[in-house]
């Protein structure tokens, strides 16, 4: 005789079986969730015990918060071992104001028609040079008020402008005379004599420490005083403006993600389950998961940046859905007549497997951003990831430890009133009636959408922008437009030289490849000017070895900011500086490869100089491509591998075939989406892709880990699907909604990069619902030939 077939630990659940009869050996191994759910298990045996652990890891974790600070510095964003990013590092740290000026515009209101040369406002701007200087933070101002003549016979340098600007009888000439200078001529000067630029050098011990915004302020008011009443304007530009508003930005996102994140979460849960006790049980979870992220943030030296900036919200919508699948089968159970803690035992044992594999793909995701190789995303795939396992970790043990103690009725509110439980059952069998009426044509449909799509996301090509670090609109990105259109442009492209200390720093060989490299950097297509030592020496006349030397002394007895720019004789190292307007990633590495090839011959003609291409402009074009082709590589190994864990925690590798394209389309459509709005694949998109990915896979394992257990019950093919719609189905839209809501907060921030991660990210759950409630069974009742059992 046939032995029966043993009843699955979902089966038996629903029979009334005792616990241990699926508590064993074998139910540890058949379980998706490799048993790990048993953890609520022993909170709901042990709720206080469970319920002090809690407290105590919130309160140790919890300490930790308020170290948590803020970071903008695009430096970090490509920071890595790569060598053109340590040539960078010792760049800046010989000409540190190469990279971290503060750059202060000073424009006229177009009222008079001399622009800035009037003795009145030549007088302000001249104070402005002068006594910037007495600010505490500030080392040191260049501006046309900081450069001299050409050496006089005794070898002194008179300054450009005359001591008494009242006394000027030509401003035209002076004007010219000004603008006409090597060192002012399209760098510190507009051609019409309207705009000048004020290069300002900030300690970087003030500027990064909590008095960042006092200096700000204090150079602020200091400016606006002096210029007060004379008709001119100012705004404040250069990295560190951009990095102070982006701090700003983010602290503002942090207050609001957190609370519009959670106020939308709990209202939604509110609507749909009109139950106060289970709200608090739904919002307790991702508010304990929230503290610890921060208090880890705050113990690791995690600093929020534009990137980190999605993490809390993240964790906590993570935590929250995790919650309410916990809820739905607890209700679910109650509604049956059981008591409280055999129904959360029951929801435990049902739910839970596909709730700890949900989370694990979801963490595997995030922490495949590892593979990109750069700090920046490597923190956020570690923070990410180590969040979501402390919500998979806080719902496993409050939930269970809260439950018996908080829900003392075991009757579940009656949802016969409730429209939205309604509206969402009635696209639950909207959705059942189109499986059942056209799986074919849907499995059809949603494959050729995911390959069109897939073609079009093949077209994008990297993209990188620093100024869209900022809105359009906001000042900081007006002040560096300004600069462009105007003046040799914001942006630097830098020739790095360094010599042996045995070179001699004057001698004719170390000039004449200085000479050559300032020649190559002219010759590149989209340089503006070009700023070196070359400049200042055919201002004074090759020829002239004299006064050459009579300047070479005054820059070494001098700490003169303009000539720290150019050259350090302490160090032995020289910089060629050429200005450019903003350029986009993708469009300027062509530009550093023909500079390279061109730089080769001086490397061989100068075998004993170090000749490097280098600045942030240089860097973000090179790390662009790496960084996104080894985001796009790790997103694919990711989807791999969680679609193989999908088949061997179901010990199915049909389920893994099933699972593909419900999960591939989402992602498809994002990139098809990318390239028709002509977005671009910027590094966060790759990002949302990954963490999208990591969360939708979530809605595939609960579909077919009921789906599992339907059929193991000896439903049908079509009635399981009914069956996993009409229960599962309604959490999904549910769950779906409140990350949508959660995460989608995120696009109310002014920070392009974080809208981007909110708009697709959305857009991918949005997709990955129906792939799940539409795509999916509709691959089940197509493939699946067996009918009933």
């Amino acid at each position: 005789m046939k032995e029966p077939r043993r009843p699955s630990a979902g089966a038996a659940l629903r029979r009334g079986a005792d616990l241990p009869a699926v508590m064993g050996f074998a139910y540890i191994f058949k379980s998706s969730g490799f048993g790990i759910e048993r953890l609520g298990l022993l909170a709901l045996r042990a709720p206080r015990l469970t319920v002090a652990l809690l407290i105590l890891i919130t309160l140790v974790l919890g300490a930790g918060v308020g170290k948590v600070g803020f970071s903008a510095d695009i430096r970090d964003v490509f920071r890595g071992d790569t060598a053109i990013f340590a040539t960078f590092e010792r760049m800046t740290r010989i000409f540190p104001g190469s990279e971290l000026d503060l750059q202060l515009i000073i424009e006229d209101d177009g009222t008079d028609a001399a622009g800035l040369f009037t003795p009145e406002r030549l007088e302000a701007l001249r104070d402005l040079q002068l006594d910037m200087n007495f600010i505490k933070g500030v080392k040191g101002v260049v501006s046309i008020f900081s450069l001299r003549r050409k050496p006089d016979e005794k070898g002194h340098l008179s300054p450009l402008f005359p001591a008494d600007l009242g006394e000027i009888g030509d401003m035209t000439a002076l004007r010219d005379r000004v603008t006409s200078h090597p060192l002012v001529q399209g760098k510190l000067l507009s051609a019409n004599g309207r705009m000048t630029l004020y290069i300002i050098s900030l300690d970087p011990a003030r500027l990064n420490g909590p008095e960042r915004k006092d200096l700000f302020a204090e150079i602020e008011t200091f400016v606006r005083d002096t210029i007060d009443g004379t008709g001119l304007n100012y705004t404040l530009a250069g990295k560190p403006a951009l990095y102070s508003q982006v701090i700003d930005e983010l602290v503002r996102d942090q207050f609001l993600f957190k609370l519009l994140g959670m106020s939308l979460a709990v209202l939604i849960s509110w609507i749909f389950f009109r139950n106060f006790r289970y709200v608090l049980l739904a919002s307790l979870p991702p508010f304990l998961a929230s503290i610890w992220l921060y208090g880890l943030m705050g113990w690791a030296g995690f600093s929020v940046n534009a990137l980190t900036n999605v993490v809390p919200t993240l964790v906590m919508v993570i935590a929250f859905t995790n919650s309410v699948h916990m809820l739905f089968a607890l209700r679910r159970y109650l509604a049956l007549g059981m008591e409280v803690v055999p129904a959360m035992r029951n929801a435990l044992l049902e739910v839970g497997p596909a709730t700890v594999l949900a989370t694990l793909t979801t963490a595997i995701a995030l922490l495949s951003l590892v593979l990109a190789g750069q700090q920046y995303i490597v923190n956020f795939g570690l923070l990410a990831a180590a969040g979501a396992m402390f919500s998979l970790l806080v719902v496993l043990l409050a939930a269970p430890a809260v439950a018996a103690g908080l829900i003392v009725d075991p009757e579940p509110p009656h949802p016969r009133n409730n429209l939205v439980r309604q509206t969402i059952g009635k696209i639950c069998v909207r959705a059942a009636y189109l499986v059942h009426r056209a799986p074919k044509v849907i499995f059809a449909a949603g494959a050729m959408v995911a390959i069109l799509a897939l073609v079009l996301h093949s077209f994008n090509k990297p993209y990188f922008l620093s100024k869209e670090y900022l809105p359009d609109g906001n000042p900081t990105v007006k002040a560096i437009e300004k600069v462009d259109d105007n003046l040799s442009g914001a942006s630097s492209l830098y020739i790095y030289l360094q010599w042996p200390k045995t070179q001699d720093m004057r001698g004719e060989r170390t000039l004449a490849l200085i000479r050559d490299a300032h020649r190559v950097m002219a010759e590149t297509s989209i340089i503006r000017a070009v700023w070196s030592l070359e400049t200042v020496l055919d201002w004074l006349g090759q020829g002239n070895k004299a006064q050459q030397q009579r300047l070479f002394d005054h820059m070494q007895k001098n700490d003169s900011p303009t000539g720290s720019r150019i050259i350090s004789f302490p160090h032995h190292a020289a910089l060629i500086t050429g200005f450019l307007k903003a350029p986009e990633a993708s469009r300027f590495l062509p530009v550093i490869t023909d500079l390279e090839q061109r730089l080769q011959p001086l490397r061989s003609a100068y075998p004993e100089a170090e000749i490097a291409v280098t600045g942030l402009s240089a860097i973000s074009a090179v790390s662009t491509h790496r960084m996104i082709g080894l985001l796009n590589r790790s997103l694919g190994l990711a989807m791999l591998f969680n679609i193989f864990l999908i088949g061997f925690c179901f010990r199915s590798w049909r389920f893994s075939l099933y699972a593909v394209l419900p999960n591939v389309l989402p992602i498809a459509i994002a990139g098809g989406a990318l390239y028709l709005f002509g977005q671009g694949l910027q590094f966060t998109s790759i990002v949302a892709f990954t963490i999208a990915f990591g969360i939708a896979v979530d809605n595939t394992i609960h579909f077919l880990h009921r789906f599992r257990l339907e059929r193991e019950n000896g439903l049908s093919v079509d009635d399981a699907i009914t069956s996993v719609l009409a229960t599962v189905g309604p959490v999904l839209v549910l769950t779906t909604v409140i990350l949508a809501a959660g995460i989608g907060v995120t696009m109310l921030s002014h920070l392009p990069m974080v809208q981007i991660y909110g708009r697709l990210t959305v857009l991918i759950l949005s997709v990955a619902v129906l792939g799940a409630m539409l795509v999916l069974p509709s691959i089940l009742k197509t493939v699946i030939r067996e009918t009933s059992k």
